[in-house]
């Protein structure tokens, strides 16, 4: 899917620079003959209005993402070390996973291009999901502002969803992810707290 992927789980080669976990106990065999069933979608060329060093200083904070996340979220290190491959965090009391909780692994992050990628283990979402990889890559553009390149998923079929009904509610979680990231990277290149004092949102 991109330079941050991990080989085992995307079947291609990641970049040399970029630091990878590994998944002890996959069969890559498996993956791949499973691989065709996964749904895929997501948003790509979405322009902030933000610098990429503030963007990138956030939504490579793994752990901290209640840094600028609106409501009163938590993420919470479980495994690792932040900002490492190989790191796990749990994730609960979000405003896009109402009710749920989740595991996320961070499988590669290039802290050079600005991307990462990660999987879902654990999880009460939307009945568990199963096989969700997802990657984003940033890049910053010559007027200071941030191109989303992508932000994009992979994910076993999702019971009671079909491929165009899962497709809208990443879409929309996405974009509000990388709305909210805006807000939080404009007020950081601001010198302000990323996240204001008072929200309404949850």
């Amino acid at each position: 899917m991109g330079d941050c992927s991990a080989e085992v789980e995307f079947g291609g080669n990641a970049a040399p620079e970029a630091e990878v976990a590994s998944t002890p106990g996959l069969d890559a065999s498996q993956n791949v003959s499973t691989r065709r069933a996964k749904w895929t979608g997501g948003v790509e060329d979405v322009l902030m209005d933000c610098p990429v060093d503030a963007v990138w200083e956030l939504a490579s904070d793994w752990a901290n993402w209640q840094r600028w996340w609106p409501g009163n979220p938590t993420f919470e290190l479980r495994e690792g070390e932040n900002r490492k491959a190989g790191c796990l965090r749990y994730a609960t009391n979000v405003r896009s996973l109402p009710g749920a909780w989740v595991n996320e692994r961070l499988l590669a992050i290039d802290n050079e291009k600005h991307c990462f990628s990660y999987t879902v283990e654990a999880n009460e979402v939307y009945g568990g999901l199963t096989g969700y990889i997802a990657e984003a890559q940033f890049r910053g553009t010559d007027d200071g502002k941030t191109l989303v390149e992508f932000f994009k998923y992979e994910v076993e079929p999702v019971t009671n969803q079909t491929p165009e009904s899962w497709l809208f509610i990443m879409t929309n979680v996405y974009m509000s992810v990388v709305k909210d990231l805006e807000r939080g990277a404009q007020r950081l290149a601001a010198g302000l707290d990323p996240k204001p004092e008072h929200t309404s949102r949850a």
